[in-house]
């Protein structure tokens, strides 16, 4: 489970990256509080959930890391931000 859907979020929070900026920085933690994903980029840009349509391509990596995480969120960092997930275990 932590496996797939870490895999899953990372993917959806590179693609939200570089959809919109480049370059990034991804990183990965483990810890007590569980698996920690984050992925900083230049942009200033505060990522939105959308509510997209059933037949809408696009819009729905934040719906599905909010149903998968158990946060969410992001931070300013220098010249840009960081967006993270955790997932605890």
């Amino acid at each position: 489970m932590l496996y797939d859907s870490g895999s899953l979020i990372l993917t959806e929070l590179i693609s939200n990256a570089l959809r919109y900026d480049k370059p990034i920085t991804v990183e990965l933690s483990y810890g007590p509080g569980g698996l920690c994903l984050e992925v900083t980029d230049t942009s200033t840009d505060l990522p939105e959930r959308q509510s997209p349509e059933d037949d809408e391509e696009n819009g729905r990596g934040l719906l599905l890391i909010s149903a998968l995480a158990t946060d969410w969120g992001f931070r300013p960092a220098p010249g840009g931000k960081t967006v993270y997930a955790v997932l605890e275990t």
